[in-house]
């Protein structure tokens, strides 16, 4: 609406409705709103995924391997990203062995609770 009015009042030739230091006030204002209506989405989304994940507690996911972060030299621990793709969820889990990217893995549901978004996977099934 706001840039509808400013480029309305510029085709007539008027002064804009607003002026630059009040649309960088706006513009803050909804950056701020936007960032807390995101994290919202996230935390909401994450709850019911796990929800999802509580229910299926014996089932095995399939999940691939999309990034190994080997961490310091010094720690023999790995911290391999899994993606779900049945849930679009991407887990992170700590791991003692070198995993390869694009290795598929059946990941099972170890512990979940999805109030204090927790969630404990182990890998089943290396592919």
């Amino acid at each position: 609406m706001v840039v509808h009015q400013q480029i309305k009042a510029s085709l007539r030739g008027d002064q804009p409705p607003y002026s630059k230091l009040e649309l960088l006030n706006m513009l803050v204002k909804i950056e701020k709103k936007l960032q807390r209506n995101m994290l919202l989405e996230r935390k909401s989304t994450n709850y019911w995924i796990l929800k999802f994940l509580e229910k299926h507690k014996t089932r095995v996911f399939n999940g691939l391997v999309t990034y190994i972060d080997v961490g310091s030299r010094m720690v023999s621990k790995y911290f391999v990203h899994v993606f779900l793709p049945e849930l679009g969820y991407k887990y992170i889990m700590e791991s003692n062995k070198m995993w390869k990217t694009g290795q598929r893995v059946g990941m099972k549901v170890v512990v979940v609770h999805p109030e204090a978004n927790y969630l404990q996977m182990e890998p089943v099934r290396v592919k």
